[in-house]
């Protein structure tokens, strides 16, 4: 991104985030600090490109709040129908097939 104040209230942002100001909203499996972040960097940058201002409204980012929400539940769905994750008593476990996806996408042995 090449506008300075878009910059700033994305390090800002980014700060917030991993200070734990928004992990309360996080409350879906797999909605991640980062999912979180790339919501909210990417409804900055097309707000930019729009010729918007270089920040978001508490409005906005709630709204990619909800969006980082869908996209996590959306991944369980995929997980789930994959057969990489089960749900359990507990909640949710992930299965003998999600291990070997994971160890298969990290080269690990």
């Amino acid at each position: 991104m090449k506008n300075a104040n878009g910059e700033v209230f994305l390090s800002k942002i980014s700060q917030r985030i991993n200070n734990g100001d928004f992990d309360v909203y996080l409350t879906v499996p797999f909605q991640t600090k980062e999912l979180l972040f790339a919501s909210i960097k990417t409804r900055l940058v097309n707000k930019i490109l729009a010729a918007g201002s270089a920040v978001l409204t508490d409005h906005e980012i709630r709204e990619c709040i909800k969006e980082s929400e869908n996209s996590a539940l959306d991944i369980i769905g995929l997980y789930f129908k994959l057969g990489f994750i089960e749900k359990t008593e507990d909640g949710i476990n992930i299965t003998e097939t999600g291990y070997t996806a994971i160890k298969q996408s990290y080269n690990l042995k």
